[in-house]
């Protein structure tokens, strides 16, 4: 069976401790999906020095209205945003067809707990707000984020908490133990695992976004 990858309407888990190899796996798992048609909006806590370099991204305050010409856009918000953040997503709910990242989901309300994430993770699919969610620490996270997960991929996590917890989402059975950078991708839908070997490294990635940014402003002029 063909290993799938989201659609437009999908939801990820991108789980793994610090190191594993989760940030540049998200990153990658984005640089393939459609914000040439829609646009997408990283919710940055961390200041990432990764996501600072991808080609083409527009920052935006989490006061704004979310945008809605395709592409790629960056919220900063501080830890204490969270009464803003609410707000920008209730307005993403509110406008729809929109892409959502998150670089940390345990950052989101209280452990990851708001209304409007949870609207998001369960209206989401019939509004059109595909979203990507990482998290280091999956034992402390909101339930829902991995409940309406249609994909949770899996890198190293140290903490056997943190594996049990992962593995009450499954019926499939996770491999205690990975190669350095290696994951497991399971796609609820069809209960399928799935091990990755690990994504392209930083350059090969940045590569990507810059030729769909260029392919993207070829277009607009057109």
């Amino acid at each position: 069976m063909a290993v799938r990858l989201p659609d437009s309407t999908k939801r990820t888990a991108v789980i793994g401790s610090t190191g594993s190899g989760k940030t540049r796996g998200g990153i990658w798992l984005l640089s393939s999906r459609d914000w040439d048609v829609r646009p997408w909006v990283i919710i940055d806590f961390k200041h990432d020095d990764f996501i600072a370099r991808i080609p083409g991204l527009q920052e935006i305050r989490v006061t704004d209205a979310p945008p809605k010409k395709p592409g790629l856009y960056v919220v900063r918000p501080h830890p204490d945003d969270q009464a803003e953040l609410d707000q920008f997503m209730y307005r993403c709910w509110d406008q729809e067809n929109i892409g959502l990242f998150f670089d940390e989901g345990l950052m989101v309300g209280k452990n990851g707990r708001s209304r409007w994430m949870r609207a998001l993770l369960t209206q989401g699919r019939s509004k059109h707000i595909p979203m990507i969610i990482l998290t280091q620490k999956p034992v402390w996270i909101d339930t829902w984020i991995m409940s309406e997960s249609d994909y949770l991929w899996t890198f190293r996590l140290n903490r056997p908490s943190d594996r049990n917890t992962v593995q009450e989402y499954m019926t499939a059975q996770m491999n205690e133990r990975l190669a350095p950078y290696h994951s497991q991708w399971y796609d609820v839908a069809s209960d399928t695992l799935t091990v990755f070997a690990p994504v392209p490294r930083d350059a090969a990635i940045l590569a990507t976004f810059r030729t769909r940014v260029q392919r993207l402003k070829r277009v607009r002029v057109a």
